[in-house]
């Protein structure tokens, strides 16, 4: 069924819950993020970080309730490849789960068809052959294109992955922990990309618990533990030691420097 609101929310949750097996991940989960709204939502483990990553890919269902809200881009129900065109996640599970021997232009291409062996449906025409380039050439990742994701570095496999997702110029990004197991140098030059997307057309939200990843761009903070919303709000307001330290449970000093932030335990 289609929602008539002119301009609906990209992710609108009311009233979800979520079980993983036999655990109740999400109870009451809150959330809604409109087009422009850049977002990070910063969590420890266990807070159902991965779980509502897998909610927006649609790989996990809200449990049925009569006041349960959940809609992507103002719609309840979704042709998966379709969907795919208008969400890119980026998630360490997908680099983990991609093809070892898909080479660099063969994983760009799959972002067309959302799937890991793009060939294995159609041949691709000359003008996506051309815009897949482009793209690598934008990510600095072009002289890669004939190399396998194995023979990567983990800071290449997130370009290509990222590639991957902007083949269909996305409305809505999501990051899953962009940095993890990335040296300072190459999660640095992955945040310049970041920030360089912020300033773009395309709205991104970041899932994370490493605050030094929250780029100076993003000014709402969104705060999950335990499947719950604990705080929501403007960073200046929410991005606090007091809250760091509600949040992640145990006594935290916070410092910004440029627009970025770090931790440190406080004694």
């Amino acid at each position: 069924m289609n929602n008539n609101t002119p301009n609906p929310p990209l992710i609108d949750c009311q009233h979800v819950a979520v079980y993983r097996e036999k655990t109740r991940v999400f109870d009451d989960l809150n959330l809604t993020i409109h087009k422009g709204e850049h977002t990070v939502i910063l969590g420890p483990n266990g807070a159902g970080k991965s779980t509502f990553l897998r909610l927006l890919s649609r790989d996990l269902y809200p449990a049925w309730n009569p006041e349960t809200v959940f809609t992507l881009f103002g719609e309840k129900r979704w042709d998966l490849f379709v969907l795919r065109k208008r969400l890119g996640i980026l998630s360490l599970e997908l680099q983990k789960d991609m093809p070892v021997s898909l080479l660099g232009r063969d994983l760009v291409l799959s972002g067309y068809q959302g799937v890991m062996d793009p060939r294995a449906f159609r041949e691709f025409t000359a003008e996506e052959i051309a815009h897949a380039d482009a793209v690598m050439s934008e990510l600095r990742i072009a002289h890669l294109a004939k190399r396998t994701f194995e023979q990567m570095s983990s800071g290449e496999q997130r370009r290509f992955l990222l590639a991957r997702a902007l083949i269909h110029t996305p409305e809505l990004l999501i990051f899953d922990e962009p940095t993890s197991n990335l040296d300072p140098q190459l999660s640095f030059q992955y945040l310049a990309i970041l920030r360089k997307l912020l300033h773009q057309e395309c709205t991104l939200v970041l899932v994370t618990h490493h605050i030094h990843e929250i780029p100076p761009e993003i000014n709402r903070v969104i705060l999950l533990k335990a499947g719950r919303v604990i705080a929501d709000g403007d960073k200046k307001t929410i991005l606090t030691a007091e809250n760091l330290t509600q949040l992640f449970g145990t006594p935290l000093d916070l410092v910004e420097h440029n627009g970025f932030y770090s931790i440190f335990p406080k004694y």
